[in-house]
């Protein structure tokens, strides 16, 4: 720790923050663009890394090999995309280009054109005309990686084009969002405030409160129908992809369970805090939600649980 006058402060802090905003989980860029916050609700950063578990490797590593075969492709010459073996490859005089996944598999087609006896297996006659393309193990696994994080953050992205609908309903003062998970349907909870804390940006968004397990879903399935359709209809249909608005009582309640499911994985205790939660007051549910909001939330949570029979 040092106190440093503003003619003796060079670049470094300045460096320091540069730094730390690619990495830290709550740093907040101002509006119009003066300066940097640090903010309780995480960023995008946090909300990707989180987001990254539900991409599935597959997924991401079948849009790694989408962008390169896109990379590669050409008038030049003929593209062979991810063959299984050499046998998949046909032979040719004229020049073509095979991507595959693995080393050695590259440099067997390129060595036979048919692999599926090995005991006689058939050499190739146009090696002069073949060349074949296969990343390094290491750098296939960092590259399916950033794929997850680009998949994220498009999600991410989704999710807050969709949001502008939600904003422009002022009745509209938390929103659910259905999501489809490994384990089965899940949600999303977010709530309306200003996008800064200066008085003259009146600018909102939606903040991420919580997320609801499948567990706790399943479990809530009844507090959470009653929510959307109080605000959006009685016919409405908790539909995975668009955001559903939430009244300012029926905000607070959902948002209380989110947080109160948080963890638990007891499906009688996630019932009976749902449903009293579902029959509760929206104005004691809101005071609730404040307590959980202000810093003292462990307690106020613990406290909550045993109030709403989610724990015994």
């Amino acid at each position: 720790m040092a106190v440093l006058r503003p003619d003796d402060a060079g670049p470094e802090a300045a460096d320091a923050l540069d730094r730390l905003v690619g990495v830290c989980w709550h740093t907040d860029p101002m509006l119009g663009g003066r300066g940097w916050q640090f903010r309780y609700e995480p960023n995008v950063i946090k909300q990707i890394e989180e987001r990254m578990a539900d991409i599935e490797p597959g997924e991401a590593r079948h849009r790694v090999l989408a962008e390169v075969q896109e990379y590669f492709a050409g008038p030049g010459f003929k593209i062979t995309a991810w063959p299984a073996n050499a046998r998949q490859v046909p032979e040719s005089a004229d020049l073509q280009v095979v991507l595959c996944e693995d080393e050695s598999l590259a440099r067997t087609i390129c060595a036979l054109a048919d692999d599926s006896d090995p005991q006689a297996p058939i050499p190739r006659r146009f090696q002069n005309a073949i060349l074949a393309v296969a990343a390094r193990p290491g750098a296939l696994n960092v590259a399916t990686e950033r794929a997850k994080r680009l998949l994220a953050a498009e999600a991410i992205g989704r999710e807050h084009r969709t949001d502008d609908q939600i904003l422009k309903r002022p009745e509209a003062q938390a929103a659910l969002r259905v999501v489809q998970r490994r384990g089965g349907k899940a949600a999303i909870v977010y709530r309306r405030r200003l996008a800064s804390d200066a008085q003259e940006d009146l600018a909102e968004r939606l903040d991420r409160v919580a997320a609801v397990s499948p567990l706790a879903y399943t479990a809530g399935a009844r507090l959470l129908r009653e929510a959307v359709r109080a605000a959006e209809g009685p016919k409405t249909q908790l539909r995975s992809g668009p955001f559903h608005a939430l009244d300012a009582d029926w905000g607070a309640r959902v948002a209380c369970y989110a947080l109160v499911a948080s963890g638990l994985k007891n499906a009688g205790g996630l019932g009976r805090a749902a449903e009293n939660l579902r029959l509760s007051d929206g104005a004691e549910a809101a005071w609730w939600f404040g307590l959980l909001d202000d810093g003292r939330a462990l307690r106020a949570v613990r406290a909550l649980r045993i109030l709403v029979e989610a724990v015994a």
